[in-house]
């Protein structure tokens, strides 16, 4: 427009069953957020309207994945009889104005049992909260996130595509390394006598914080170390003016901090005659096993 970029968004073209072409946003994991780079301007619902709209003739589906029910993505697909919702997973998140009105809200049970357990671990030693580890820190750190989550993923028989990964430990310890200046990819720790007991990858930005990764160390599981950094990246948040995103999943742990709720929704659209072709099929398949 006027020879400024007003909508970016990387996609990703290949074959869907080997009959269909699909376009899907370039993202490092599935558990991405689907949202076009889009420029702050009151026709935003428009642009991406329009961006959908010109993949037509070029591919025959498009499969959005992780599209937050509060977007303007999800409002223009859902306007559109050709889009559908595949599935649906609940989201949470806290929004808080001052901490002494979200500790309120939290509840007393929880604020007390969690300062009683906070005051046994630092009887055991030094214990230390780190909103930032230093980034030349950050490697050590970061893998020692990557390995207890893989021992919890073993241990509780789950697995995950893209957690394994030589790709993903890459992207993940580069992203790290770079210095931390309010916006970026940040590890937060919790130590005793210098051992991570806990561990997060937080993505941060200009209004919110995305609690990504999360590890903690079993044999300290009675101190609840996971929910003490928890609260304290909490704290930190709320003191710097940001909601913080609790990302998909319905927990018990989420659910007794969480003071807002959504859904994430993977959707399908077609763009062609041949891609509508496939969505019928799909529509008649899924009754017939109802």
């Amino acid at each position: 427009r006027a020879g400024r970029p007003v909508l970016i968004w990387p996609l990703v073209l290949s074959r869907f069953r080997g009959l269909w072409r699909q376009v899907q946003p370039l993202a490092t994991l599935r558990t991405e957020y689907s949202h076009p780079l889009v420029a702050d301007v009151p026709d935003a619902g428009a642009i991406i309207w329009e961006g959908l709209r010109r993949l037509r003739g070029l591919s025959d589906l498009v499969l959005l994945p992780m599209v937050r029910g509060d977007s303007e993505l999800h409002e223009q697909a859902s306007q559109n009889g050709d889009f559908q919702v595949l599935h649906s997973t609940p989201t949470s998140g806290a929004r808080m104005q001052d901490w002494a009105s979200y500790q309120a809200f939290v509840g007393a049970a929880i604020r007390n049992e969690l300062s009683r357990r906070q005051r046994r671990l630092a009887e055991q030693g030094r214990v230390v909260l780190t909103h930032a580890v230093n980034p030349g820190d950050s490697g050590p750190a970061m893998e020692w996130i990557l390995e207890h989550k893989r021992r919890w993923l073993m241990s509780t028989g789950r697995t995950s595509p893209w957690l394994g990964t030589e790709a993903f430990r890459r992207q993940l310890l580069t992203a790290a390394a770079y210095p931390w200046d309010a916006t970026g990819l940040v590890i937060s720790s919790l130590t005793l006598n210098g051992r991570i007991l806990a561990a997060k990858v937080s993505r941060i930005d200009q209004t919110r914080v995305e609690f990504v990764l999360t590890a903690m160390d079993p044999a300290y599981r009675r101190f609840s170390p996971g929910l003490i950094l928890w609260q304290s990246q909490l704290r930190w948040a709320c003191e710097n003016g940001r909601e913080v995103d609790f990302r998909i999943g319905q927990e018990d742990y989420k659910d007794a901090w969480a003071n807002c709720h959504g859904q994430c929704h993977v959707i399908r659209g077609a763009v062609s005659r041949w891609g509508q072709w496939y969505t019928r099929i799909q529509s008649v398949w899924a009754r017939r096993r109802r």
